[in-house]
């Protein structure tokens, strides 16, 4: 098999249990009473994938897996709001990796906690015009932050095993 193969079939592979990821979170809530705060298991592939063929590719995955993920299992409404979020997270991860400073556990959590942040904006744009749902949506930005450093940690967690555990 050749390494482009290879490497298409991977990608695949990885496309695939993203998705999976993603109905998986779609289906189970988690049992925390503050809506919004999810484990975002995918993003430990999408990790993986920043880290072992680059910026490209990762962005492929995120694009290609939240737009099926909508699709299949959520709704387009909520498409705006995982789109927003992944595509930030997903520039700034490859942005920060790129100055080399930052672990792929640091890159996780500022990833989490920019794709909370900009899911906020989008809610508050959303929202426009009405005082009363801004004040609410700005409670739960601290707690969503906060959210982002253990689903952060537990997502890079999982990259670094995927490293050791899949070769090329």
């Amino acid at each position: 098999m050749k390494d482009g193969t290879k490497r298409l079939a991977l990608l695949g592979l990885l496309l695939a249990a993203a998705v999976l990821l993603g109905y998986v979170e779609a289906m189970i809530p988690l049992p925390i009473p503050v809506p919004g705060i999810k484990l975002g298991l995918a993003n430990c592939l999408v990790l993986f994938v920043l880290f072992r063929f680059g910026f490209r590719e990762a962005l492929l995955i995120t694009l290609l897996r939240t737009v099926i993920v909508a699709l299949l299992f959520t709704s387009l409404p909520m498409l705006l709001y995982s789109a927003g979020g992944a595509l930030g997270s997903i520039f700034l991860m490859a942005l920060l990796k790129k100055g080399d400073v930052f672990s792929v556990y640091g890159l996780s959590v500022a990833g989490a906690a920019v794709h909370n942040g900009i899911q906020i904006a989008i809610a508050l744009a959303v929202l426009f015009g009405d005082g009363a749902s801004h004040a609410i949506v700005f409670v739960y930005l601290p707690l969503l932050l906060l959210a982002a450093v253990p689903t952060g940690l537990l997502n890079a967690a999982f990259s670094v095993l995927l490293q050791k555990r899949i070769r090329e």
